[in-house]
């Protein structure tokens, strides 16, 4: 950081200076004066500075280093609950469950993740055969897999078996989609 005292005792130092110049060569008056004129007021400017920010907090490296990681760290965070694989998530490798959901109702976010929408999907999630029961995910979908989203619709998921609510949609899966036309 730019220490403003030392800088500023300098111009004061070089308008003193420019001052006795002024007299000690009389042709050059008008300039002399002005320049230390100007030294005088710009290292009285950067005194001022240096009284105003001592008692600032000085950024180190390594405080922005850390900021910057915690930042990295909570939207890796919110993209993986966005995604459903967080570390508890059915992606974690913890005996997941394949099962089926079908679509209730599908609301759009207005928000985009490098152009692909989150929305929010209630679903109504079977597995192994058991009873139905309503999930609510907020999930980033790709653009190719917006058209399937629509009520009534059903699709493959992966469920954690330890939590029930964490629910995956297992795009890949699906049924019906598979590419065509690609050199295999």
């Amino acid at each position: 950081m730019m220490n403003f005292r030392f800088w500023g005792v300098l111009l004061l130092i070089g308008a003193v200076g420019f001052g006795a110049c002024a007299f000690v060569v009389p042709g050059a008056l008008a300039a002399f004066l002005i320049c230390a004129i100007t030294f005088a007021l710009v290292g009285a400017l950067f005194v001022g500075m240096h009284s105003v920010t001592k008692d600032v907090p000085k950024m180190t490296m390594r405080s922005s280093l850390e900021r910057m990681a915690a930042s990295t760290a909570f939207a890796a965070q919110t993209l993986q609950d966005m995604t459903g694989q967080g570390v508890g998530g059915a992606h974690s490798g913890i005996d997941p469950r394949s099962g089926t959901a079908t679509v209730v109702a599908v609301t759009d976010t207005g928000m985009l993740v490098n152009f692909d929408p989150v929305v929010m999907i209630d679903l109504s999630v079977t597995v192994d055969g058991r009873d139905a029961y309503a999930v609510r995910l907020r999930q980033i979908v790709g653009k190719l897999n917006v058209a399937r989203l629509v009520p009534g619709a059903t699709l493959p998921v992966s469920v954690d078996a330890q939590d029930q609510y964490q629910v995956s949609i297992q795009w890949d899966e699906t049924s019906g989609m598979r590419p065509t036309g690609l050199a295999g």
